[in-house]
């Protein structure tokens, strides 16, 4: 049987929004991967619209042939393998497993202007984003969402152009926003990026937009992917079914949870929630662009449904190949029972004293969503943050 390993590939462009037609294999320049983080609304006191991904990569440019010498270098580098420009090119980083079965854990873009070249020690530290960093690069052009328009057709006016699907896939059956409002002001979002943009229809929509493994582009509720469980277990597990590492960060979920929203003046909030966990208010940042009061009040309701009840969450940590196909929002349950151990006591002879090494008991019924990934590719383990599932209390079995 093999061992775990990676590959990583890279495939640069060939001209403006055109890439080479084969991908080259750059292992083995490769010194250092970090840390693979995929999060959407991971930051605390936060609630997140977008899914997001980085990572970065030092690679090696001394090569001991002066033909390929800097060959990690921009384009102005006559070895580079950037002969158009280094910023935008394809990295894939793909996990080996120990029955040599392939899988893509990361497929990103070259964030030049985060990437370094270290000309002491001949090293290129590569910033690689996720590929809807590609919102960023380009500005919204005017006119492009009209007034009166929904959040579906605003997204469909936006998103299905050739500066988006060179890169990414468009299609209209993926686009299915929470709420589907209309925006009384388009021309607000005028010249803004297209990052800044869907920020402000993914909040005034209610939902999130991510990248799928195929490029598509995916605008959805904050539910959970309605997949088959993953299922994990600690060392408590009776019938030996452990493929936990560690859980860490467990808590009630109050940081992320609000229960009094509001849109200039108006304002959606839960009297009984304010009293239990004191007010927690959070600004939906687009008065500029919704200004009928119906439709705000519909939207300000949908947040407070949504995110006014704490909900638990927690992160494990596992091996890469318990959890490499799991994607963000995935279902999983955690079935954490309490630990057994012995230990020698002056009185306990001859047999040791039992006693629990935790106590906290997590139920396996208990639905949670991943809202959170980190893989490490030294220790091959891959860290899932999660977060309960559901909008009420005692709501999340599955």
């Amino acid at each position: 049987m093999a061992r775990e390993q990676y590959k990583v590939l890279c495939t640069p462009l060939e001209k403006d929004r055109v890439y080479r037609d084969f991908s080259t294999d750059i292992t083995d320049g490769v010194e250092n991967i970090g840390d693979i983080t995929m999060q959407v609304d991971d930051g605390d006191f936060d609630i997140g619209v977008f899914a997001f991904e980085d990572v970065q990569i030092r690679l090696i440019n001394d090569t001991g042939s002066i033909k390929t010498n800097g060959k990690f270098y921009d384009s102005n580098s006559p070895s580079s393998i950037f002969k158009y420009k280094r910023d935008l090119a394809i990295i894939e980083i793909i996990y080996i497993d120990k029955n040599s079965n392939e899988t893509t854990v990361f497929s990103g873009l070259v964030n030049d202007a985060l990437s370094k070249d270290n000309l002491e020690d001949g090293t290129t530290t590569l910033t690689i984003i996720g590929k809807s960093s590609l919102f960023n690069k380009y500005p919204i052009i005017g006119g492009s969402v009209g007034d009166g328009m929904t959040t579906r057709q605003a997204l469909k006016s936006i998103l299905d152009r050739p500066i988006i699907t060179d890169y990414l896939n468009y299609d209209a059956n993926n686009i299915n926003p929470s709420i589907d409002t209309i925006i009384n002001f388009g021309s607000e979002l005028d010249n803004l990026s297209y990052k800044a943009a869907l920020d402000k229809i993914m909040l005034a929509s209610g939902s999130v937009l991510l990248i799928d493994d195929n490029d598509n582009i995916i605008v959805k509720s904050r539910d959970d992917n309605g997949n088959e469980p993953y299922r994990f277990y600690n060392a408590g597990d009776p019938l030996g079914r452990e493929n936990i590492i560690n859980l860490v960060n467990f808590n009630n979920g109050v940081q992320r949870a609000f229960n009094f929203f509001e849109i200039d003046k108006t304002v959606s909030y839960n009297d009984s929630l304010i009293n239990a966990f004191s007010l927690r208010k959070k600004k939906i940042d687009v008065d500029d662009i919704i200004t009928d009061l119906t439709n705000r009040q519909s939207i300000t309701d949908f947040y407070l449904e949504n995110f006014s009840v704490p909900k638990q969450e927690l992160e494990i940590t596992c091996l890469i190949e318990v959890a490499k196909d799991i994607d963000l929002l995935d279902l999983c349950t955690v079935d954490y029972k309490p630990i057994l151990r012995s230990k020698e006591t002056p009185f306990s002879f001859p047999y040791n004293m039992p006693y629990i090494l935790n106590k906290r008991v997590i139920q396996g019924n208990i639905g949670f969503k991943v809202i959170s990934k980190k893989i490490n590719l030294e220790s091959y383990t891959i860290s899932l943050k999660m977060r309960e599932i559901g909008k009420l209390a005692g709501d999340s079995e599955v």
